[in-house]
């Protein structure tokens, strides 16, 4: 069984999530580990192009608590899609 790796679409608004979609989709990454997709839900439909302080606040918030749960031993890897460093 190959190790778990959790995974955050980044930015909401971005293309974190059809990045992270299609990458967990391909064999290549199938073939050297489990992806499980991590996000903090949005404060509600985000248009996506458009940088904004809530899709900011959401990839923050995800990122946060990925973290939180590899101190805590829930996980050993993290990958993370683009984030927007302006929203």
């Amino acid at each position: 069984m190959n190790r778990p790796l959790l995974v955050t679409l980044g930015d909401p608004a971005g293309i974190g999530p059809e990045i992270v979609q299609k990458a967990c989709a391909a064999a290549r990454v199938l073939a050297v580990c489990e992806p499980v997709v991590y996000a903090a839900g949005a404060p509600g439909p985000l248009p996506p192009g458009e940088e904004s302080a809530a899709s900011g606040r959401a990839a923050y918030d995800t990122i946060v608590q990925a973290v939180g749960a590899a101190r805590r031993g829930e996980v050993e890897d993290i990958a993370t899609a683009p984030v927007s460093e302006r929203a």
